[in-house]
């Protein structure tokens, strides 16, 4: 099964069950090159630096980072005790964050290699991250969202309302407003610097496992083990 992807222009990638990432040429709908280095499961991928680097991380506690044209590993990231669930590409291509299971995020320098800093406050595993600016959002098992100042590693909301476990999120191009879905079934508006609940969306009859705000940041699109997209006027 394909577990993630991404997209930048023509170019794609996507990771498997089986540690692989297989990159695509979408003009001709063809696989270009096979990336092996994960040793299990690849959780999540990030295209970068206009789709010539790849962030990658895994089942197998590790992040990867790929040169696209050589289709060789350029780093490896080593620091979380259990799967790597989640990462993202921040700081134009100067800074990654990642989720995992062990409860923390954590910050790494993609130009010198180095873990920066670990994010410590979610009391259960660690599902979703996403970044923006020195502005951060995750969520995780413990079914809330944190807001982080990523300058700082510090929390600067802890955003409740899920009562199961926060599967996605994602940020409003502002920084100010973020989008959450979860095992409850509903999608959730947030008041960042506030730290207040903007609207439930109802809905969905499985867990919601995706969501992203569409251009305009009028309408919102999320996805869910019922099988059904939806997309929704905010």
């Amino acid at each position: 099964p394909v577990m993630c992807s991404d997209v930048f222009g023509n170019n794609a990638i996507s990771g498997s069950i089986d540690g692989t990432v297989w990159v695509w040429n979408l003009s001709n709908a063809s696989a270009v090159s096979i990336l092996k280095g994960h040793s299990k499961r690849v959780s999540c991928c990030r295209l970068f630096h206009r789709g010539t680097k790849a962030l990658t991380c895994s089942s197998d506690k590790t992040l990867a980072v790929w040169d696209m044209a050589k289709e060789k590993k350029l780093m490896e990231f080593k620091g979380h005790t259990d799967t790597v669930c989640c990462c993202e590409v921040y700081k134009g291509g100067m800074r990654a964050l990642s989720g995992s299971w062990d409860k923390t995020l954590r910050i790494w320098n993609l130009a010198t290699g180095r873990h920066e800093r670990t994010l410590i406050g979610h009391s259960r595993r660690v599902y979703c991250c996403v970044a923006l600016g020195n502005v951060a959002l995750s969520g995780g098992m413990d079914s809330t969202l944190r807001v982080w100042d990523l300058s700082s590693g510090q929390t600067r909301q802890i955003l409740k309302g899920h009562t199961d476990s926060v599967l996605c999120c994602n940020l409003f191009a502002s920084g100010t407003r973020g989008l959450s879905g979860g095992e409850d079934k509903t999608i959730k508006v947030w008041n960042l610097s506030r730290g207040q609940l903007l609207n439930t969306l109802s809905g969905h009859e499985g867990y919601v496992t995706c969501c992203a705000v569409l251009g305009g940041e009028k309408q919102a699109i999320s996805g869910s083990h019922d099988s059904i997209l939806r997309v929704w006027d905010l």
